[in-house]
C-alpha cells in the first residue's frame, strides 16, 4: 500500500501523515475504530497540523468510549489549529459523557479546558502514549511502533523538557540501541542526568546500571587485550 511504499522509500512528513489519516477514515467506515485511532495518531506524528487527523483520532476515541482520550485529542487539536467548531463540539460531547469514576487526571482533561491545554497536561498525555507504545515494542519488536514511541517522547520533551517518563524512556531506547535506533549511551546518559537533576530516583538507578555495564565492557576488553598479547 501507499504507506508501505513511503516507508520503503523513507518518505515521511505530510505525505505519509495524509496516507495514515486516509486509511484511518477507511477503517472507521468499517467500524475498525481501534485501528482507525492508531492510524490517525500515526498521521499526527508525521504532520502535527493535520486538522482531519485530530478530528479522526478524536472521533475514533469517542467511538471506543475513551472520552478522556477524546477530550485530550480535542484540546491538543484546538491548541495547534486555533478555533475549531468541530473539535470544540466533540470536546463538549466527550465532557457530557465522561464518567465520574474515571481517573482524576483524565477527568480534569474533560472538565477543565484551561488545565487540559496547559503544557504539563499535554506532555503527560503524550508521554503516557509513548510509554504504552514502548511497552508494546518490548513485548513484540515492531520498528514502526518503536518509531512512533520515539516521536511521541520527542514531542513530549518539546512540551515539557523535564518530563521524567520521556527522559527515561528515550534514554532506554538510545542506551540499548533498540530496533533501527543507533546505540548512543552518551546521549542516554545526558537524558538521565537531566532527569536526576530534577529529582528522579529512577534515572539515578539507570545511570548506576549503565555505569556497571560500561565497567564490565571495559574489563572484558582488557582481558581480551591481555589474551591477544
Amino acid at each position: 500500500c501507499g504507506i508501505a511504499l513511503c516507508q520503503k522509500l523513507k518518505i515521511s512528513g505530510k505525505p505519509l501523515g495524509q496516507l495514515y489519516v486516509n486509511r484511518a477514515q477507511a477503517r472507521a467506515r468499517l467500524e475498525q475504530h481501534e485501528l482507525a485511532l492508531q492510524d490517525a495518531e500515526a498521521g499526527l506524528l508525521e504532520d502535527t497540523e493535520n486538522g482531519r487527523g485530530f478530528w479522526r483520532a478524536a472521533s475514533s476515541a469517542m467511538s471506543l468510549e475513551r472520552y478522556d482520550h477524546c477530550a485530550a485529542l480535542c484540546m491538543r487539536g484546538i491548541k495547534v489549529l486555533g478555533d475549531s467548531a468541530a473539535l470544540e463540539g466533540m470536546l463538549e460531547e466527550a465532557r457530557s459523557r465522561m464518567d465520574q469514576t474515571e481517573i482524576s487526571t483524565a477527568t480534569e482533561f474533560a472538565k477543565n479546558a484551561e488545565e487540559a491545554t496547559s503544557v504539563n497536561a499535554v506532555a503527560e498525555e503524550l508521554s503516557q502514549r509513548a510509554v504504552s507504545l514502548l511497552q508494546s515494542y518490548q513485548r513484540e519488536a515492531n520498528n514502526e511502533v518503536l518509531q512512533r514511541a520515539v516521536k511521541l517522547f520527542q514531542a513530549t520533551l518539546q512540551e515539557d523538557p523535564q518530563n521524567e517518563e520521556a527522559l527515561i524512556g528515550l534514554g532506554e531506547i538510545l542506551d540499548a540501541g533498540m530496533g533501527d535506533i543507533p546505540k548512543n549511551q552518551d546521549a542516554a546518559k545526558k537524558l538521565w542526568l537531566q532527569a536526576v537533576n530534577h529529582g528522579s530516583q529512577r534515572a539515578q538507578v539507570k545511570l548506576c546500571l549503565q555505569g556497571l555495564d560500561l565497567f564490565a565492557q571495559a574489563a572484558r576488553k582488557a582481558v581480551t587485550a591481555r589474551s591477544d598479547s
